[in-house]
């Protein structure tokens, strides 16, 4: 029974190649959309605060998106659901501030 993400490893090249390529193509189009995003609420400090916040712990959950080789599958998955609780929450307080 495959207990880590090394255990499946051996013939995944390609798919571990196509989830860095996606990764960075996202990261790439978040650094060119940013900007833009960040002069919708230029007159607001405290929502650009927030949505600087928001960027920074999103680029931290795309970066912990590949799993560790030896990483349990279930550490894994819980890792993955509190990085995506904590972007929820910080989108939330953007968007509350930003008065969206």
């Amino acid at each position: 029974m495959e207990n880590t993400f090394l255990d499946r490893a051996a013939g995944q090249a390609g798919t571990f190649d196509r989830v860095n390529e996606c990764m960075e193509s996202s990261r790439s189009l978040a650094k060119t959309l940013f900007p833009q995003a960040l002069g919708t609420v230029s007159t607001k400090p405290e929502a650009t605060k927030l949505l600087k916040e928001y960027y920074a712990t999103w680029l931290t959950a795309l970066n912990g998106v590949p799993p560790a080789i030896q990483e349990r599958k279930t550490d894994y998955a819980q890792r993955q659901t509190l990085a995506e609780q904590k972007a929820e929450q910080a989108w939330n307080r953007f968007e509350i501030e930003a008065d969206l």
